[in-house]
């Protein structure tokens, strides 16, 4: 149980920190100059949520029971394809860089090229203390990810630096990579081992995390992509902290929920699998009727409180965010449950959905509004968690490979 707590306990630093460290931004900047930073955080949160979730799945799996060490082992097909990623990530910004940051400074694309190199180091530091079973490192770790992004900020904005100084902020937060570098965890040895995921599933795995995220925090980029204007971009930004910690909570428990769901497929055990998740998407439900009108009543004074956002989106926008909010942090804990039900094929297709129709919708422009992104999101998310609970009312184990 204290084990638990300390895990919980970095989680929610994780969360607070990033949620503290964008607020500060927000006052120092202000909401239009605010756009090309909350559009490097979004960006930053689809790579890291997904290739961090694929790192900490297939690290974890294949190395289930065995001693950590001191080196991160990554093969050289994946390193070459992180590179490829960072130079097509420095490509598309830099020659969209204004539509995209609003800006035409060459430090927003520099900064976004070192997303998926920087989230992959991070992912495998969180995986090196999760497969050892030292939890504690990894509160550690993920409370320090983004305690460097708080401090980095608060320095720049303590001496009122320009908005593109803003930029080294998240990359920042990769050094706590360098963790398992200086601090060696020694394995439990009570784990069984298990060979899971292939190197060959990061892609998928690194969409189903990124689309996860696309689907809350990616508001923000599809709305400018959509031709939102910029002040309702990073409002947006602003209001979407509000979820922020719970559902970064969330992504931190997915390490030990891997764990877990591994662990009790090996052992014969999918039934108690299946029954958590039609659990936890009936919880959701349950969360999103109840959180859904209490944002169309209160949203919009808490932003104008908190943010001085108010007044940007109407209340059936927040009510429909809420929702979708509710239904995505479910799946983010069922995401897990399912792949270690040998279900990878299954909930990466339900995601590419969702993927799919939000870039068609934003480069069509029918994302411009507030109103149509969060119906859009609200129903992507219902239609996801209606998948994973169908999938675990009929689905049984199979071989993975």
């Amino acid at each position: 149980m204290m084990r638990s707590g300390v895990l919980l306990a970095g989680a929610v630093l994780n969360g607070t920190f990033a949620a503290a460290a964008m607020w500060l931004a927000g006052r120092a900047l202000g909401l239009v100059p605010l756009e090309a930073l909350a559009q490097l955080w979004t960006l930053w949160g689809l790579v890291a949520i997904g290739v961090t979730f694929a790192f900490q799945q297939w690290e974890i799996s294949r190395n289930l029971g065995l001693a950590a060490s001191r080196r991160l082992r990554v093969p050289s097909g994946v390193r070459l394809g992180l590179l490829v990623a960072g130079i097509l990530v420095l490509m598309l910004t830099a020659v969209f860089r204004v539509p995209v940051f609003g800006s035409v400074s060459w430090a927003w694309p520099l900064a976004a090229a070192s997303l998926p190199v920087g989230t992959a180091v991070t992912g495998m530091a969180y995986a090196t203390f999760a497969r050892a079973g030292r939890l504690r490192g990894l509160a550690l770790v993920m409370a320090a990810e983004n305690g460097v992004r708080l401090l980095v900020t608060g320095v720049l904005a303590s001496f009122d630096a320009p908005t593109v100084a803003f930029a080294v902020t998240v990359p920042a937060g990769f050094l706590v990579s360098l963790l398992p570098l200086v601090v060696t965890p020694t394995a439990r040895p009570s784990a069984p081992q298990v060979t899971d995921v292939a190197a060959r599933h990061l892609p998928a795995l690194a969409m189903i995390g990124s689309a996860t995220n696309l689907l809350v925090f990616g508001g923000p980029l599809l709305l400018g992509a959509a031709g939102g204007q910029a002040a309702v971009v990073s409002a947006l930004f602003l209001v979407l902290i509000i979820p922020r910690v719970p559902l970064l909570l969330a992504n931190a428990l997915v390490p030990a929920i891997i764990v877990a769901g591994t662990a009790s497929v090996a052992a014969g055990d999918a039934a108690r699998i299946r029954r958590w998740v039609v659990l936890l998407s009936a919880s959701g439900g349950g969360l999103a009727m109840l959180l859904g009108p209490l944002a169309y009543a209160v949203a919009d004074p808490i932003a104008a409180a908190l943010f001085q956002a108010g007044g940007q989106f109407e209340p059936a926008a927040y009510g429909l965010l809420a929702v979708a909010v509710a239904l995505v942090l479910t799946a983010t804990v069922t995401n897990p449950l399912l792949i270690a039900l040998g279900r990878l094929k299954t909930v990466a297709t339900a995601w590419s959905m969702v993927v799919i129709s939000g870039a068609a919708l934003a480069a069509f422009g029918v994302l411009a509004e507030p109103i149509l992104l969060a119906t859009w999101m609200s129903i992507c998310a219902a239609a996801v968690v209606a998948a994973h609970l169908a999938v675990a009312l009929t689905a049984r184990p199979i071989p993975r490979t």
